[in-house]
């Protein structure tokens, strides 16, 4: 694991976990979008004009234009090796959905079924997020798993509630992320392997 991390650029430094208020927002951005687009999907299970919008414009507004939100939130710049690990974890979210609607689209699933891995690909990748914002991605990574992997095993449960909960857990867990201090990687296992 060490070497692995070296190779990244992680060499046992302590850095804040300084966008963590910035993703925060985005979280309870796109929670707000997954369940206005799951209310008005219909057959679709998520309407993809309003998701795409709503996914525009929050990213817009917490990315894009670092004016709006993200300098006066961030309590600093992240590292380097905050910046390759968001990358890593983009990366990753690009690859688990290629993976997923791939055999989706191989096995001819139904709407549902391809909404539910996209659930779970998202939650894969926060896992990578970790070391960007800390250890409220990995409670948001395993919730919104569970409730993709449960959609998958039980058939009778609607969808607009997965992503309704989906939603609703985004929106909280941003929340708590907006009002929590930055804090720092220190006690992390990555960082006591220097």
């Amino acid at each position: 694991m060490k070497s692995i991390l070296i190779k990244l650029g992680y060499n046992g430094e302590v850095y804040d976990y300084a966008t963590k208020k910035t993703c925060g927002i985005w979280f309870a951005i796109i929670g707000l979008v997954i369940i206005v687009s799951s209310l008005l999907g219909y057959d679709l299970c998520v309407n993809p004009i309003i998701f795409v919008v709503g996914y525009g414009i929050g990213f817009y507004l917490c990315y894009g234009n670092k004016k709006i939100i993200f300098n006066r939130l961030a309590s600093s710049q992240p590292s380097c090796f905050q910046k390759k690990m968001s990358n890593v974890a983009l990366g990753s979210l690009g690859l688990f959905c290629a993976l997923f609607g791939s055999f989706c689209w191989l096995t001819h699933q139904s709407m549902r079924t391809i909404w539910l891995f996209l659930f779970i690909a998202t939650a894969l990748h926060f896992f990578v997020f970790y070391f960007v914002h800390g250890k409220s991605v990995v409670v948001l990574g395993i919730l919104c798993l569970a409730y993709g992997v449960i959609g998958l095993l039980f058939a009778n449960i609607p969808f607009l509630y997965i992503a309704i909960l989906d939603g609703i857990t985004k929106i909280i867990i941003g929340a708590a992320m907006i009002f929590q201090k930055p804090g720092n990687n220190k006690n992390t296992f990555y960082c006591k392997l220097f």
